[in-house]
């Protein structure tokens, strides 16, 4: 249910975003990424907004050609989960918004290690344009392997022993990370694509 939420939520975060798509109905690209950081706590988003043009339809096929932000022609096919395709037509505005983020936080041994994950999706309505919002989020537990506060790095292993170095953006992480140390680590990801009328 919370990974639902955000899917809604991420599209309501799109809105502001295309925003300039919608008052000059023109395709549009954008995107935004934002950092948290406390001791112990990081959390990376990023989010990009496309919206591109319809240019052409042909129903028996099921393609839609959509005229990107850049100019470019590009033919998507829709597939027989894309419900209400008889709506779309020439002119309509087909708009992305896709979210993606990773949450990190230092927990006391003997946490909960097995990995979770979790999965949403909603379609738009009988009758409406073709709309669909998908989000998953799946959590494992990682090990702090190196601190090097000189480098401003903090490397962790994950589950199927990978590591990965992290860039410490607030120095106040190494007073309290350690190696040895359980980080969770929850990674969401959401795209929710809306079809709307030309105006």
């Amino acid at each position: 249910m919370r990974t639902l939420l955000l899917v809604l939520m991420v599209w309501g975060l799109a809105v502001p975003a295309l925003a300039e798509s919608r008052a000059t109905e023109k395709p549009q690209a954008g995107s935004g990424s934002m950092l948290f950081s406390e001791p112990g706590r990081a959390e990376l988003t990023e989010m990009v907004a496309v919206s591109a043009r319809v240019e052409g339809v042909d129903p028996e096929s099921r393609t839609l050609t959509l005229k990107t932000a850049d100019g470019q022609m590009v033919e998507y096919v829709a597939g027989e989960e894309v419900r209400n395709f008889a709506q779309v037509e020439v002119g309509d505005m087909v708009e992305a918004s896709i979210l993606k983020s990773l949450r990190l936080e230092l927990v006391e041994e003997g946490a909960d290690a097995e990995p979770t994950g979790v999965g949403a999706m909603a379609r738009a309505g009988e009758g409406a344009k073709p709309g669909a919002a998908v989000g998953s989020e799946v959590t494992f537990m990682t090990e702090v392997v190196r601190v090097d506060q000189p480098a401003n790095i903090i490397s962790l292993k994950g589950p199927e022993g990978n590591v990965v170095d992290f860039d410490v953006q607030n120095p106040a992480q190494f007073d309290v990370v350690k190696v040895g140390d359980k980080v969770r680590a929850t990674y969401t990801e959401a795209v929710a694509v809306e079809v709307r009328s030309a105006q």
